[in-house]
């Protein structure tokens, strides 16, 4: 995964790809992380409410790269929708501004922006950390100017 990013360089590159490719990339909303990391189940991880052996890269989550560092892009088993490493490995940036809760978000899954938004919400948990902060609904904030090796994110592309 990419990492050491800001949010900022994030979107200067999602820019300039939707640029080079005539297609639209983004960075999906928190409600739209969130489904995609859910893929349809109710549980603590999207493979149950157990962290288990080697399902995600986290502190605790005993995979080769637990504590240690990122893991290759799909080392892991996918979710139900075929999606990789929504849990752990690297925290990924979302569109919204931070908000410590979902009072008064939007019904129609787009993302909560404001004019001072100096924080960030971060999803998915990192390999650097415990298997808490990978769980389907934990949620984190980070200021928008800051980079990390436990930091990256995840690109969406509009279908037309």
């Amino acid at each position: 995964p990419v990492i050491n990013i800001t949010w900022d360089q994030t979107k200067n590159y999602l820019q300039w790809l939707s640029n080079f490719t005539n297609k639209t990339y983004r960075l999906p909303s928190e409600s739209e992380w969130e489904y995609i990391h859910k893929a349809g189940t109710s549980t603590r991880f999207w493979w149950g409410n157990s962290v288990g052996v080697n399902n995600a890269n986290c502190k605790d989550c005993k995979s080769n790269w637990s504590a240690k560092s990122t893991a290759p892009v799909g080392s892991f088993k996918a979710n139900p929708f075929g999606v990789f490493d929504t849990a752990g490995n690297a925290f990924e940036w979302v569109e919204d501004c931070w908000t410590p809760n979902h009072i008064n978000a939007n019904k129609n899954g787009q993302p909560r922006l404001n004019e001072n938004c100096h924080f960030r919400v971060i999803r998915g948990g990192s390999f650097y950390y415990f298997s808490k902060v990978s769980e389907s609904s934990y949620r984190a904030k980070n200021p928008f100017n800051i980079k990390s090796y436990w930091l990256g994110f995840r690109v969406l592309r509009e279908l037309e």
